[in-house]
């Protein structure tokens, strides 16, 4: 397992001096498109969180390594029960350059974790989704509407900054114990040769992501006829 070193973010920023800072208050980039690979048809159901990591804040951050250089960096998450049909994807992040807000153009993706190696590494793209040209400004969260997309209880969360217009400027906020779902003492990154799985010395290796998700269709029809049926037998006892 590769190591890294990440940032300490005690910085003096308004709600991030030391220990005490709270969590960030969000001030979305919303994106919302309705196309991808691996869309499904729209459910009514109600969307649930099935990963939550923006629950349990440390004092660190960690930048993307020459952000805008089209390499991937990523989480691998287990979801918890309620469904397997993302809609939302939300990502706390830090930009840190002096000179104002950050832009880049990124790409999200999801995962399966079938690839070579022990942790197996993202593998197949399930989806993907452009999101053009991002504004990333001081702290604040990424958010994008996800049109439905099927995933399995274990998969990577990837973004591909591309054309950043400062390196070394913007990543996400480093989070400990999800307080939904789970994930493993690593994460993603592409560097250009492919992914491989990395630690930060001494820290949690969980990045502050959170993710929606409502059942399949097939899951509401079992459960509405589970309940018609239980309707029925109610009414015909005597």
């Amino acid at each position: 397992m590769r190591q890294c070193t990440p940032w300490v973010a005690a910085l003096v920023v308004a709600g991030m001096v030391g220990a005490a800072w709270s969590a960030p208050v969000a001030v979305p980039v919303s994106v919302s498109q309705g196309g991808g690979l691996g869309v499904m048809q729209q459910s009514s159901a109600v969307e649930v969180v099935v990963y939550d990591d923006t629950t349990d804040p440390n004092n660190y951050l960690w930048f993307w390594p020459d952000a805008g250089d089209g390499n991937p960096v990523g989480d691998e998450v287990t979801l918890a029960p309620g469904g397997r049909l993302i809609t939302k994807f939300e990502l706390d992040y830090y930009e840190a350059d002096s000179a104002g807000p950050v832009t880049a153009d990124t790409i999200l993706r999801f995962y399966a974790n079938d690839g070579a190696g022990d942790p197996a590494a993202p593998g197949t793209v399930l989806f993907e989704m452009d999101l053009g040209e991002v504004t990333y400004d001081d702290m604040a969260t990424l958010t994008v509407d996800v049109p439905h997309v099927p995933v399995p209880d274990s998969f990577t969360w990837a973004l591909e900054l591309n054309n950043s217009s400062t390196a070394n400027a913007v990543g996400p906020l480093i989070w400990e114990t999800p307080s939904v779902g789970s994930s493993g003492d690593h994460f993603w990154w592409d560097d250009g040769t492919g992914f491989a799985p990395y630690q930060f010395t001494g820290l949690s290796s969980n990045f502050a992501a959170k993710l929606w998700a409502v059942p399949e269709p097939t899951t509401m029809t079992l459960l509405a006829l589970g309940g018609l049926g239980l309707l029925a037998r109610r009414r015909r006892k005597p």
